[in-house]
Parts: C-alpha cells; sequence; structure tokens
C-alpha cells in the first residue's frame, strides 16, 4: 500500500512538472507517419493526382507497411523476459 501512495506522488509530482497537455508528452512517431502518409494519399485523391485504383493500391502498400511494423513491435515486446522472471534463479 505504501508503495501505491509512492507511485501515486510520484505521477503526480511529475504531471505538475509537466510543460505542456500529456498528448505532447506521449507521441507514437510510428503512428503519426502512417497517418501523415495516409492523409497525403487521400489529399493527392481528392486532388486528382492519384486514380482511386492507385489510391487503393498505395493506401494498402501503407496499410499493410503499418501492421508489419506493429507486429514486430508487439513481438519484440511479448519475447522480451519479464522482470519478475529474471529475478528467480
Amino acid at each position: 500500500m505504501k508503495n501505491l501512495f509512492m507511485c501515486l506522488g510520484i505521477l503526480f509530482m511529475a504531471g505538475c512538472t509537466s510543460d505542456g497537455p500529456i498528448k505532447d508528452i506521449i507521441h507514437d512517431k510510428q503512428f503519426s507517419a502512417y497517418q501523415a502518409d495516409l492523409d497525403s494519399l487521400e489529399r493527392d485523391y481528392l486532388q486528382k493526382k492519384l486514380t482511386y485504383a492507385d489510391y487503393l493500391q498505395k493506401k494498402k502498400i501503407v496499410e499493410e507497411d503499418y501492421q508489419k511494423k506493429i507486429d514486430s513491435r508487439r513481438n519484440l515486446i511479448q519475447n522480451q523476459p519479464s522482470v519478475a522472471t529474471e529475478m528467480v534463479p
């Protein structure tokens, strides 16, 4: 219980010392790049720089690339040993 209060106190102090909103602190660069790529594709399609078939093909490529990155990140996290198992001899 004492550890819980200490953790909450630390989180409170960290929140009080942050310069901006939490959305500026927590940032997923891969998702932001994915969104920017999709926005760019959509903008090109709406400006008639791409045909609908080209738009769908490129969108599929962007989505598959992002899914591969997410899967590799998930596999990396799942394959790391936990701290609790490292302490047990």
